[in-house]
């Protein structure tokens, strides 16, 4: 039996956020909701075979840097004009294109990242 899954909760969101390279709110509430499908469907198959659940055999460190990755990959497989470790085709006039870049890095001089913005929209 799958175990119940979770929602994003989009009242939470920031509606007043001015995001960066054409990010709509839709596409943080994609990118979270990949994240709980995961983890729904891992812990389903984790705990049918009588183990724990991935976020419980996980140190926080390493949970940390697992969520961050996954965000960071489903935002920009969910964005208009991000692409994983790159940035924004339209920024490539204006600065070399690097080859260890984040897609969630801003080149705008914001700093943030994927994870920032998603928290930053629940939590405002």
């Amino acid at each position: 039996m799958p175990l119940p899954g979770n929602t994003v909760d989009i009242t939470k969101f920031n509606r007043e956020a001015v995001l960066p390279y054409e990010l709509r709110l839709l596409d943080f509430q994609t990118a979270m909701q990949d994240v709980y499908d995961f983890f729904r469907d891992v812990n389903t198959l984790l705990t049918k075979k009588g183990l724990r659940r991935l976020d419980d055999m996980l140190r926080p460190a390493i949970m940390s840097g697992v969520l961050s990755d996954m965000l960071t990959a489903s935002l920009a497989s969910h964005s208009r004009v991000l692409t994983e470790n790159g940035i924004p085709e339209a920024n490539w006039e204006r600065e070399p294109r690097p080859s260890t870049r984040k897609a969630s890095r801003s080149s705008d001089g914001t700093g943030f990242t994927s994870c920032d913005l998603s928290v930053r929209l629940v939590l405002d």
